[in-house]
């Protein structure tokens, strides 16, 4: 995957400007993004069983070199992170979208529809990706109709599949197809 930290400038519909980063992110932003996770179910509504057997920050900085992995960060004027995602290749055209979250103070703003729209851009055209697939929890509607604004539909859904707050809930698989283009970066 992509391995060099690449910026790249996004103008959002809201007073400051924004830019994406592609490339892993350093031990105080990874400190800072798991901050942003309060309890064991918010945990498990942004990683899913990526790290069932608990979340630590050495395990999260060792989960970033995996060679199949894209990270992406949105960083605001000063650098600050304000939202992280994951882009995970499953075969040569198709990925996933994974660990998508924004910073809790910019949420309900758009924040997350527009970094989302840039990742798909970004994966479609220079990482050559035809097809993303991502999943969510059914009681993450915030993220559900999110990705639904984006163009993704239903897949599948997968009842009872998940443990959260004691009770089973459901596992919504979403997919959206997108058009080809030229790839600009070769991928390992």
């Amino acid at each position: 995957m992509i391995r060099e930290s690449n910026f790249f400038g996004i103008s959002f519909s809201c007073k400051k400007n924004y830019r994406l980063k592609c490339g892993h992110i350093n031990p105080k932003d990874c400190q800072e993004l798991l901050s942003w996770l309060k309890s064991e179910s918010d945990r498990i509504l942004w990683s899913g069983n990526t790290f069932k057997n608990g979340l630590t920050l050495q395990k999260f900085l060792i989960h970033q070199k995996r060679k199949d992995l894209c990270a992406f960060s949105l960083r605001d004027e000063v650098l600050d992170i304000c939202a992280y995602a994951e882009v995970v290749k499953k075969t040569r055209l198709q990925f996933n979208l994974c660990r998508v979250i924004v910073k809790p103070c910019l949420r309900r703003k758009g924040l997350g529809k527009s970094f989302c729209k840039e990742i798909i851009d970004f994966s479609q055209k220079r990482l050559g990706c035809t097809r993303l697939i991502l999943n969510t929890l059914e009681n993450n509607t915030s993220a559900l109709c999110c990705y639904r604004s984006l163009g993704f539909e239903i897949l599948e859904v997968k009842r009872k599949s998940r443990i959260l707050n004691n009770q089973w809930i459901d596992l919504i698989i979403l997919c959206k197809n997108i058009t080809p283009q030229k790839k600009n970066l070769s991928l390992s």
